[in-house]
Formats: structure tokens, C-alpha cells, sequence
């Protein structure tokens, strides 16, 4: 994995294991994303699919991207830039 996908990856993984982040309507998605942030083999792609899958994640999660403490060079406007 890259450097940028292992501090991604990192980064939910403490606000998860934090309870900072909230999952909003399906919970089946958290249990998903908890069990890929397990696995050192998960691409990004699968991480994607999964928020994707659940817009209301995916928009908590970009705007959470665009925090001062995440936020890269650009803004995060769709879950493939991430």
C-alpha cells in the first residue's frame, strides 16, 4: 500500500477505534468497513465500494476530508479523489 492509503487508512481506523466517527443508517456498512481496515491487504477500491454504498457515509466522510487536520493540497469533491 501507498503512503497516502496506509495514513487514510490509519486515520479511520483511530476515529473508529475512538468512537469520533458516527455511521449513519447502516450499520452492515461499518461492520464491512471495520473488517477491511483489519485486513493489510485492502485496496482502496474495496474501501470505496463500501462508502460509496452508503451516500450518507460517503458525505460525512468527504466532508471529514476537508477538515483542517486531513485536508491535502486540494478538496475532496468525489470518494475516488480520497
Amino acid at each position: 500500500m501507498s503512503p497516502s492509503t496506509d495514513t487514510l487508512r490509519m486515520a479511520l481506523l483511530n476515529r473508529f477505534l475512538k468512537g469520533e466517527a458516527r455511521i449513519p443508517q447502516m450499520p452492515e456498512a461499518a461492520v464491512r468497513i471495520r473488517k477491511l481496515l483489519d485486513d493489510p491487504r485492502t485496496s482502496l477500491e474495496q474501501l470505496t465500494r463500501v462508502i460509496t454504498g452508503d451516500p450518507p457515509l460517503a458525505a460525512y466522510l468527504m466532508q471529514f476530508s476537508n477538515t483542517l487536520c486531513c485536508a491535502g493540497s486540494a478538496a475532496v469533491v468525489r470518494c475516488v479523489n480520497c
